[in-house]
């Protein structure tokens, strides 16, 4: 290892004995407020009464129509 890269870097436009003061950097994430987009609208909620009524009925229908064709085969 070499001395160059065990010395820190400096900012670019920075003098070695020019310090950062904590007013020249920029805020941290906390102290900006706000969203850089709109937030997407929010889903429903999982599953209405009217589709939940209509694949129950649908499955009631599937399971009607294999009884009987089970009770007319066995005849």
């Amino acid at each position: 290892m070499s001395t160059q890269e065990s010395m820190p870097r400096l900012a670019p436009g920075l003098a070695a004995e020019r310090v950062v003061s904590p007013g020249e950097t920029p805020p941290v994430e906390t102290g900006i407020s706000g969203i850089s987009y709109p937030e997407p609208p929010t889903p429903r909620k999982a599953w209405g009464p009217v589709s939940l009524t209509l694949i129950i009925a649908v499955v009631i229908l599937v399971a009607v129509g294999l009884i009987g064709m089970v009770t007319t085969l066995n005849l």
